[in-house]
């Protein structure tokens, strides 16, 4: 089966809702036997809802649709289970999966068939696991990588007092067992809503999220007080935690979070600024918050011991993924005939200027650039450039020192090289021979790059993005998406043992066949990707290959590739509006929320270096434009 069948196909879905229960009844029912949520109405202003019982379906198709939402939200773990076997044929009361954990997996559904018996129905579904749903809604990687088939049968209840219709487990087909605890992808959405909690980085200079999923059966108060909690008790997340600062042992939240005033009033204990200011405090918890506050509340109001300590009001620039809705359009560049020129002007950059030593009273005309990248205020550019014999090297350079000459770094002859990124405002990123190197925007004129730690032994990486927050990557490894923190920054920095590869076969077809990867949020990444027939792809999921969609499909002809991809990242604050570029070998084109648009037409003639310009030659050909990007 192709991508594009499997695409077409349902993807099953669980009905929404979650719930924290102390008891199930027979039909896996909520029986509440102790404190149940805080009061108040569930998500959007109505009830909370809960996973659909197996007498509710009317179908056997329905049947498998719950079934595959039915751990929803049970933190108990013997009622959740208790709920999974209430869907099972009376046989399989004592069913045991090979663990308790939840396992979350995009399921692409076959045709639903009848068996000989007219009561009976059989469904082959692909799997793929997401990863394991743990408490705190952590997403851990799967323990199962990989796509599979299981194959779902469906029996019509022989004792017509109960009803409905069961999952058989006892007759054997050709897949492996039902084994394990599934709750979809559809489900998890529907029953789970992300939420980020923020922590420090280990340097203190700004905040790094922590992606989370929680229960769309809290009601507000009890959502807030999970996710304070989980933040300043509970820590973060194991791939995220060697890039971040967690509370000390002994923080705790005090009560519970209450609304008053238009504050929400967080009230905390003694140690949780040990090694932070209120202010800092503060700001994490505004930030964690800041999805809370649509329903009224203005500002946090941090309390220490029930001790007024601050009201958080100026918190916005510690999240480097926060941009204000007056600051300008990132400046938008590509490179048209090996020149770097400006899409925003339609002119050759000034920056170009920068990227030649000063003893050259011009434009170097042996200045060749293949790919670059600016800072984010547009006054530092780093440059692939290659000479008239082929060598590569890689040029620093800056206007705010225009008469230093630039810095350049050799790399290895002959090696593949990726397009540069900015890490911060002080080194570049970039891959040479499969290799991850960072580069100093301090270092020498015939300096050589080094070798980043931690990266994975004998892979090749193909790619490097950034995260707004500057310390987690995604790299391409073997053509597969690689996320991965940084948990020290001195040079040259070191990656997080903790990395995970997304798990991307089902959307994707296959793997390996990745071939570019930008943040197009600070929990989201978009990629491109060569499908079935070698067409060119384009999609977008989130940090943890969860929640894929389609962007473009087929954006060119059999055979070529998305050679690069770039994106202006989406403030948390603003709504979501996609804003990208990418190119292949047919062109560049960018992708706003309604359409796509070639560059193709819009650029001006410029002529290829050391050529007569473009306004004199007798016909001037069309302008090849090629690895464009937005500052950084």
């Amino acid at each position: 089966m192709n991508r594009r069948q499997l695409m077409r196909m349902a993807v099953l879905a669980g009905m929404s809702g979650g719930l924290a229960a102390c008891g199930i009844d027979n039909d896996g029912g909520v029986v509440i036997d102790g404190p149940g949520p805080s009061g108040g109405s569930g998500v959007g202003g109505g009830l909370p809802v809960v996973p659909k019982l197996r007498r509710d379906a009317v179908s056997a198709a329905q049947l498998i649709q719950y079934f595959l939402a039915a751990p929803a939200g049970i933190e108990d773990e013997k009622a959740m289970l208790a709920r999974v076997r209430a869907f099972l044929a009376p046989a399989a009361k004592d069913w045991s999966p090979r663990n308790n954990s939840i396992n979350v997996v995009r399921a692409v559904a076959g045709e639903l068939k009848p068996d000989s018996s007219s009561n009976k129905w059989s469904q082959q579904i692909t799997i793929l696991p997401i990863g394991v749903l743990l408490p705190g809604g952590m997403l851990a990687p799967p323990t199962r990588p990989g796509s599979r088939k299981i194959t779902l049968r469906v029996s019509a209840a022989v004792d017509e007092s109960v009803g409905g219709f069961y999952i058989i487990t006892d007759e054997a087909g050709d897949e492996e067992p039902l084994d394990e605890i599934l709750l979809s992808e559809a489900a998890l959405g529907q029953f789970y809503q992300p939420r980020s909690l923020y922590y420090w980085n280990t340097e203190n200079t700004a905040l790094v999220p922590d992606l989370r999923y929680i229960s769309r059966a809290y009601d507000d108060a009890r959502r807030r007080d999970a996710m304070v909690k989980l933040l300043v008790e509970d820590g973060p997340a194991p791939w995220v935690a060697p890039a971040v600062l967690r509370f000390p042992q002994n923080s705790t939240k005090i009560g519970n979070v209450v609304q008053k005033e238009g504050n929400l009033i967080v009230n905390l204990s003694s140690g949780t600024t040990a090694i932070r200011d209120t202010n800092k405090v503060g700001s994490q918890l505004r930030w964690t918050l800041h999805r809370e506050l649509a329903s009224g509340a203005l500002d946090v109001a941090l309390q220490i011991e029930s001790e007024p300590r601050a009201t958080v009001r100026d918190y916005l620039s510690d999240n480097r993924a926060w941009r204000s809705p007056n600051a300008p359009d990132r400046g938008l560049f590509a490179i048209v005939e090996s020149q770097l020129v400006s899409l925003d002007s339609h002119q050759v950059s000034s920056l170009m200027s920068v990227l030649t030593p000063k003893e050259s009273k011009e434009t170097d005309p042996k200045l060749l650039i293949e790919s670059a990248a600016i800072t984010a205020d547009g006054q530092t550019v780093a440059a692939v450039r290659r000479d008239a014999e082929g060598q590569r090297y890689l040029v620093i350079g800056s206007e705010s020192d225009p008469k230093a000459d630039p810095l350049q770094y050799s790399l290895t002859a002959g090696a593949s090289v990726s397009r540069p990124v900015w890490l911060g405002g002080e080194s570049v990123l970039l891959v040479v021979g499969g290799e991850l190197m960072q580069f100093s925007r301090a270092g020498g004129k015939q300096g050589a790059g080094e070798s980043v730690s931690g990266q994975p032994n004998g892979k090749r990486i193909t790619s490097v993005a950034v995260a707004p927050d500057g310390r987690r990557l995604a790299l391409l490894v073997n053509g597969r998406v690689y996320m991965v923190a940084i948990q020290g920054m001195k040079k040259p920095i070191e990656l997080a043992s903790e990395g995970r590869y997304l798990p991307l076969e089902l959307p994707l077809e296959s793997p390996s066949h990745v071939t570019a990867v930008a943040f197009g949020a600070e929990d989201r990444l978009i990629l491109g990707w060569t499908g079935d027939l070698g067409r060119p792809y384009i999609g977008e999921c989130n940090v943890f290959g969860g929640d894929f969609r389609m962007i473009l499909e087929e954006v060119g002809p059999s055979g070529i590739r998305v050679l690069s991809l770039s994106a202006s990242p989406i403030s948390p604050t603003d709504p979501l509006s996609l804003v990208a570029v990418y190119s292949t070998v047919k062109g560049s084109f960018r992708i706003t929320p309604n359409e796509q648009l070639s560059f193709k037409g819009q650029l001006p003639q410029v002529a290829p270096s050391g050529s007569p310009s473009a306004s004199t030659s007798a016909t001037p050909k069309a302008p090849i434009v090629s690895s464009p990007f937005f500052t950084s």
